[in-house]
């Protein structure tokens, strides 16, 4: 969920409330590093999977966006998954 709607749904709600309606997790860039690995795999096992890397590269990033957000920036991970994923 986008913040601002809970916050806009919730004015009276403390940071930590609207943190924990929208499922937000402190994460770390090693965590991420992990998770590219995960979706990978996950990627491998799909049945009908678009065919080029840049694909491959959107489907993970897609996968990893939600949970990236407030805790790296998406362009070093965009970076890193280009880097990683083959």
């Amino acid at each position: 969920q986008e913040m601002l709607k809970v916050v806009f749904a919730n004015p009276e709600a403390k940071f930590e409330e609207i943190l924990l309606k929208i499922g937000y997790k402190k994460s770390t860039f090693e965590t991420f590093k992990n998770r590219v690995t995960e979706a990978q795999k996950e990627y491998e096992n799909l049945s009908h999977k678009p065919k080029t890397i840049e694909a491959k590269h959107r489907w993970i990033m897609g996968r990893l966006k939600a949970e990236a957000l407030g805790n790296i920036d998406l362009k070093e991970l965009c970076k890193y998954v280009q880097g990683e994923v083959k």
